[in-house]
């Protein structure tokens, strides 16, 4: 039995934040080890250019990191969105799934989670590289330029490492980074370990990029599953929540109608519903109700209402898991009357199949 239709398109998967989690740690990490690798595996003499490192493994994680602060304290997600559709290597999946997040208003909290398990993943990606050089190379920091001394970077990495200032160890001092300095000029320094640095750099690591990550990742899935657990309704509809005045429900399946599968059910539930699915690109017949099955934990779209508010009949939410029904939620059925009601002529109809 065909449920398909060319009137209601196909719904996406809802994310969780475990699914968007595991999607931007995989990309991150797979970019943070591409990217080290070459940074930090050396030359031929096995030097490895301080500047590029520290780059890598400090700047860039504290820019970043400051400007996922900024995008919080502003909460537009226009760019970021846009960033991540232009992406050559997005799914057109994923490309979809962010335009259905812009429609509900949630494109920037979904965003700023991933984006805080990319940074993660990053930065597990860069130290996996460092792990694996300390194993089994024999590498040394090595740094040159015509403009600086040793001098002039020692404030500003002091200035970096001020969150660990309790870590002697980790402190860059002016002497480390006099005996790092290549010359290039007759004798050159004594060659320092790789271990001289790791210290200041898995530091930086843990204060800019892995710590703060970690915390707001934390932050934003609290408030994705509470949206998620609560069905709260995305912004951009008029909220009623305080409104006592929600349409009725319909307990009984109208004798004269035919329903159209917006949920994409089952196909064991699909068999357990009156009738058949109304066929594709056939409108109902004169006389018959219009039944249109949704998933009942969705948020509703505005791409739905803008395709139902020109026809009329009974919204049915089905809540599922396999093949098996389950008990509507009050908060799911709450929500779906106030998208009734702001459709108009629209009920929902609350109906569990016999047993």
């Amino acid at each position: 039995m065909s449920t398909s239709n060319t009137v209601l398109q196909k719904p996406l998967a809802s994310p969780s934040p475990a699914s968007v989690l595991r999607i931007f740690l995989v990309i991150g990490l797979v970019a943070g080890f591409l990217l080290g690798w070459p940074l930090l595996k050396g030359d031929d003499q096995g030097q490895v250019n301080i500047l590029a490192a520290l780059a890598l493994l400090a700047l860039l994680p504290l820019l970043t990191l400051l400007f996922s602060l900024f995008a919080l304290l502003r909460h537009k997600d226009r760019g970021m969105a846009a960033l991540w559709r232009a992406l050559p290597f997005l799914p057109a999946t994923w490309k979809r799934q962010l335009r259905r997040w812009r429609v509900a208003g949630e494109a920037f909290w979904w965003l700023f989670y991933g984006g805080q398990w990319l940074a993660v993943g990053f930065s597990a990606g860069n130290l996996l590289a460092l792990g694996l050089l300390l194993l089994f190379t024999d590498l040394h920091f090595v740094w040159r330029s015509t403009l600086l001394d040793a001098g002039d970077l020692e404030p500003v990495l002091r200035f970096i490492a001020t969150p660990w200032s309790f870590w002697d160890a980790a402190q860059p001092s002016l002497e480390l980074l006099a005996r790092s300095r290549d010359s290039r000029i007759g004798d050159t320094a004594v060659p320092l370990p790789l271990g001289s640095w790791w210290p200041f750099l898995l530091a930086a690591q843990l204060c800019y990029a892995l710590i703060p990550r970690l915390l707001l990742a934390f932050w934003a899935s609290r408030y994705l599953e509470r949206r998620l657990q609560d069905g709260d309704r995305p912004p951009g509809f008029t909220q009623a929540k305080d409104s006592p005045q929600l349409p009725h429900t319909v307990e009984d399946w109208p004798a004269e109608s035919q329903w159209l599968d917006a949920a994409w059910l089952p196909a064991a539930i699909a068999e357990r519903l009156p009738q058949t699915p109304l066929p594709m690109d056939e409108p109902p017949s004169d006389g018959q109700q219009l039944v249109v099955v949704v998933r009942a934990w969705e948020p509703p779209m505005g791409e739905l209402a803008d395709r139902l508010r020109s026809r009329q009949g009974l919204l049915l939410p089905l809540d599922w898991e396999g093949e098996r029904l389950r008990p509507l939620r009050a908060q799911h059925l709450d929500e779906w009357r106030r998208f009734a009601a702001e459709l108009g002529p629209w009920r929902v109809l609350r109906w569990e199949p016999p047993q």
